[in-house]
């Protein structure tokens, strides 16, 4: 009983969560607003990976996007690993 009800609890604050982190659907203009743009709302990858998931019509591109965004956290993953180590090197 615990765990169902736990599960149901994860599950509406996920619900929530990716109501507010970015429902929207568009593209920054970046074109009439210049750099002021990235303020504006959109969705993130992870968020349209979510929503493409649950909808079940758009698998492939659901793991499209989950393939982006992991090389994303890749490549952050390895420049900071560089910054990190460039650090270090100038400590000593």
């Amino acid at each position: 009983m615990k765990v169902s009800s736990g599960t149901s609890r994860l599950s509406q604050r996920l619900r929530r969560l990716v109501a507010f982190a970015g429902a929207v659907a568009q593209i920054p203009d970046f074109g009439g607003q210049g750099i002021f743009a990235l303020f504006d709302s959109c969705r993130t990858l992870a968020v349209y990976m979510y929503t493409l998931a649950c909808e079940g019509l758009h698998v492939n591109e659901a793991y499209a996007t989950a393939v982006v965004l992991l090389t994303l956290v890749l490549l952050l993953n390895a420049a900071m690993r560089l910054v990190a180590t460039k650090m270090e090197v100038s400590k000593k």
